[in-house]
């Protein structure tokens, strides 16, 4: 009996316990004061909408000395960006949400002090949203999604919610700018459909708000001889990203490859491999100067949310992805989503960046923080790994089809010949 009842008198105090440790989890889950612990350092993400695999071969790299010696150092792997469309607008609400997700095209972002249809976009917003959501007046350079409701709704059955990632990195005091944009032409002389500013859909808030951030004319530059009359304009985002805060992330887009092959059946053969190794010749150089001016503290990630037609038709889907600091000694990008050496998910970045600023990844979340393994020649091996993945890719249609058409007439014939019978 004595025994009974110290049992239950053990069990008691060990339920209290528990329950005291669990009280002590909630109230921390809800403590202000853990904000404090985000890291004092600022990332990088350079997004390059139209790299592949194939612009990162060997043979490509030699003009290439700063992405060459980019791929030597950084951690690298391909990213798995298959969505419903296989399009941008889908990854980048893909990595703000942390879920698969899909975009919709007429959803872009704006400054705040452009307009749309006569309309200034914080007007627009005030209008849709009845409230801006902030404390503070609303800058003229902030970056503003006016139509974030439809996009909303059209993800409303996915987990977490619309911008996920960005409303942890405000809540936890990170600022968050994006420059740069894809546009199809200059912003004065361009219809609305040949915008292309879907890159801030990956760091909004719940809202539909960016910090800050400079899209468009503001980043780019007239060049008659270029795709669309335009160029990027390096100098300015060079500027641009000096200004970068601590803690902070900002998020590049390079919309110069892009903008080339949605113009490609303009050109013949030999004016766009000209074309081709000038832009990614300006991006590399770009990039080299990026590399220089890092800090200690930093962080540079660079990916593709889109690959080119021509990757696209070799079935090269798998995107690179390459993470840099300045310690870095090369290494291979592991994933304990796929628990497969260099593939990696969408879902698996947008942890990685929360993780870059100690923010708890919340629970629910898909993707696990990517962790690295050093290796030597990891870009080369992918490369051999994604042209095998193109092998199975291909010659999958040809051995499916057949066998399936062969099952069907199987069971065709034997259905006929029970009914006969």
């Amino acid at each position: 009996m004595k025994l009974k009842i110290a049992g239950i008198f053990v069990g008691i105090l060990t339920l209290l316990l528990e329950l005291s440790t669990s009280a002590e989890g909630i109230e921390a889950g809800i403590d202000q004061s853990i904000h404090n612990e985000v890291k004092s350092k600022h990332v990088t993400v350079v997004s390059i909408p139209g790299l592949s695999f194939i612009e990162l071969r060997p043979d490509q790299l030699v003009e290439l000395p700063h992405l060459r010696k980019l791929t030597e150092l950084s951690a690298v792997g391909s990213m798995n960006i298959r969505t419903s469309s296989r399009t941008m607008r889908d990854v980048y609400v893909t990595l703000g949400a942390g879920a698969p997700s899909v975009g919709i095209a007429e959803v872009q972002a704006f400054a705040a002090k452009e307009t749309k249809q006569g309309t200034r976009i914080s007007e627009l917003m005030n209008r849709y949203i009845g409230h801006y959501g902030e404390n503070k007046p609303i800058e003229a350079d902030s970056v503003l999604v006016p139509d974030i409701m439809m996009l909303q709704r059209a993800n409303e059955n996915q987990g977490y919610g619309t911008g996920t990632l960005g409303e942890l990195l405000k809540e936890y005091g990170v600022f968050r700018a994006v420059l740069g944009s894809s546009d199809l032409g200059k912003r004065t002389g361009i219809e609305e459909k040949k915008l292309r500013r879907y890159s801030p859909l990956m760091l909004m808030d719940s809202n539909g708000f960016v910090d800050k951030g400079a899209l468009g004319d503001d980043v780019i530059t007239v060049a008659v001889d270029r795709p669309y009359g335009i160029s990027t304009n390096y100098a300015q985002l060079r500027s641009l990203w000096e200004k970068r805060m601590l803690p902070g992330i900002t998020l590049i887009e390079l919309g110069d490859l892009y903008r080339l092959y949605m113009d490609q059946e303009h050109y013949n053969e030999e004016r766009f491999t000209q074309l081709k190794g000038q832009v990614l010749r300006e991006m590399d150089q770009w990039i080299g100067q990026v590399m220089t001016g890092m800090k200690e503290e930093e962080s540079l990630w660079i990916f593709s949310p889109e690959v080119n037609s021509e990757a696209a038709r070799a079935k090269a889907y798998l995107t690179p992805i390459l993470h840099y600091t300045t310690d870095s000694r090369g290494a291979i990008l592991v994933s304990e989503s796929t628990r497969r050496q260099g593939v990696v998910t969408a879902q698996d970045f947008t942890s990685s960046l929360l993780k870059e600023f100690n923010i708890p990844v919340p629970i629910g979340l898909m993707g696990i923080p990517l962790s690295y393994m050093g290796k030597n020649d990891v870009l080369a091996g992918l490369v051999r790994e994604q042209s095998s993945m193109q092998m199975i890719y291909r010659s999958r249609p040809l051995m499916l089809y057949p066998f399936v058409t062969y099952e069907m007439l199987a069971l065709l014939l034997s259905l006929m010949y029970g009914l006969w019978n």
